[in-house]
């Protein structure tokens, strides 16, 4: 094992609940909408000294999605997952237009969820 070298964020940062690790500035939160079976979960679009776990497929609330946990990279303590890849997820059947409307979540090279309703 090396040495780590942490990232130090300016301004006001989400930390490692055990270590206080810097993980992520408040101005890249997203979302505070998501819930796991530890409790109310945060969607960041930018995380930084984590190291990525196991890919595996797991049934969450809004279906299944292929995800990897994450760890803080001092004390290695679970701080969250990661999407891999996300499907597309029916939300409702408009009956004027006869069209299924589909909430497209896309995950970014930084593992980051982007929602928006096409229609």
């Amino acid at each position: 094992m090396g040495r780590i070298f942490a990232v130090e964020l300016d301004g006001r940062f989400y930390s490692c609940k055990s270590c206080k690790t810097h993980l992520a500035l408040s101005n890249d939160l997203i979302s505070r909408g998501f819930y796991c079976h530890r409790g109310k979960a945060y969607l960041f679009n930018n995380v930084v000294n984590f190291t990525c776990g196991e890919v595996v497929e797991r049934m969450m609330l809004s279906g299944m999605h292929t995800v990897a946990d994450i760890f803080c990279c001092c004390c290695g303590q679970i701080i969250g997952w990661k999407y891999i890849l996300v499907l597309l997820i029916p939300l409702k059947l408009h009956p004027a237009s006869r069209n299924l409307r589909m909430r497209r979540a896309k995950s970014s090279k930084r593992g980051s969820l982007f929602l928006k309703e096409e229609g």
